[in-house]
């Protein structure tokens, strides 16, 4: 320590970066291999599906605990000057469905008949509130923890997106491939979605990133990610609400289409550019 602050190790936090990146990829494939010594079924329900989802968390509390660094986890919501985000973290997955939706209804690409106000809204504030509790373990594993030590390493901030966007990918492995029911590929495969789905987290994490660095909390990133677990992911992953042609939900679907990528990398990238106020590289 110097003058009661904890000197930064540069070799030591690399270190831990690794080891941290190395458990979680893993931690899925561990699961799964549990499930099967256990003589368990490989779904979101399992023993491995639960050792995947609370590794990222774990590993956290334990590396921050043993430095003494809870300061640095983002754990305030600095709501002083940060309201106009958190209402853009509210706002940004309702406003993009919408959209996308309504293109599709003008083109004729999606089926509304099975929606229902009525049944919808109830299931989506549960959805909500759940995925509010699930996703502070992931935003305090990517964002509290890995994008700010990539930070601290002082790389440059496009480079600490794309690493945080493979990982958190890359860790969703047995999750895409084993966990997932066989309904959640009516269109897609399973491959297709882990290949896709390091483009769709890249930049994702330019968005959720820029958030987390605007206002050095991780709860507007909870929202953020809460919110497009309880809309557009209950309105149309599921299959149950709103469907899309197959021709045209590979543009227009809001979590995987191009257009919502493009949106969501764009507004990440106008973020960092308005913040750094340089050429981007």
């Amino acid at each position: 320590m110097e003058n009661g602050q904890i000197k930064f190790d540069r070799r030591k936090t690399m270190r831990e970066v690794i080891i941290f990146a190395v458990i979680i990829l893993v931690s899925g494939w561990i699961g799964a291999a549990i499930n099967v010594l256990l003589k368990q079924e490989q779904t979101v329900q399992s023993l491995g599906s639960l050792i995947w989802i609370l590794t990222p968390i774990i590993m956290v509390i334990i590396i921050r605990t043993k430095n003494h660094e809870w300061k640095e986890a983002g754990i305030k919501p600095h709501f002083k000057g940060n309201l106009a985000t958190y209402l853009f973290s509210i706002l940004f997955y309702p406003i993009l469905t919408l959209v996308l939706v309504g293109i599709g209804l003008l083109t004729n690409q999606v089926n509304l008949s099975n929606f229902s106000w009525t049944i919808f809204l109830p299931v989506m504030a549960a959805a909500i509130g759940a995925n509010f509790f699930k996703n502070i373990s992931e935003e305090m594993a990517w964002r509290g923890y890995l994008t700010q030590k990539l930070f601290s390493l002082k790389i440059t901030d496009w480079k600490a997106y794309i690493l945080t966007g493979l990982i958190w990918n890359l860790w969703h492995g047995a999750y895409y491939l084993l966990f997932l029911p066989d309904e959640n590929f009516k269109t897609n495969s399973r491959l297709y979605l882990l290949l896709w789905g390091c483009v769709l987290l890249v930049a994702w994490s330019f968005l959720f990133g820029e958030i987390y660095h605007k206002t050095k909390s991780v709860w507007p990133c909870v929202i953020l990610h809460a919110i497009e677990d309880g809309v557009p992911t209950v309105l149309i992953m599921t299959g149950e609400y709103i469907t899309f042609s197959k021709s045209s939900e590979w543009i227009l679907h809001p979590i995987t289409g191009l257009i919502s990528v493009v949106v969501i990398l764009g507004t990440g990238l106008f973020m960092l550019v308005n913040r750094r106020k340089k050429v981007l590289f």
